[in-house]
């Protein structure tokens, strides 16, 4: 057996996503948009994405961080929405920069070296 194939992890089928992940990306979603339905909302649009996406799943880590991830792009993609409807002030503009240079920074530096 490769290496590769040993590092493969086990997909949970997507019907038992709800059950599994739903109050976890609920808590992720509610801790950078905080509002219940617009969190609910990202949720779900998550779910979607992640059944379309699946075939791509590569499975180098759990199932949940891909869906995360999946969530962290829905909840830029839901703040740029409402700062296009100036429905949120330049706090929540500014909140949306640091969120998302948080998410770039975390997600594609290699902080090794530092």
């Amino acid at each position: 057996m490769s290496a590769s194939a040993l590092l493969k992890v086990e997909v949970a089928p997507p019907e038992t996503w709800v059950e599994r992940y739903s109050d976890y990306l609920y808590g992720y979603a509610m801790s950078r948009l905080h509002d219940p339905e617009l969190a609910a909302d990202c949720v779900q649009e998550t779910f979607m994405a992640g059944i379309k996406a699946l075939d791509r799943f590569d499975g180098s880590r759990d199932i949940k961080f891909w869906l995360r991830g999946i969530m962290s792009h829905k909840i830029v993609d839901e703040i740029r929405k409402l700062v296009k409807e100036k429905k949120v002030d330049t706090e929540d503009e500014t909140l949306l920069e640091s969120f998302w240079y948080q998410y770039s920074v975390s997600t594609t530096a290699n902080t090794s070296s530092w």
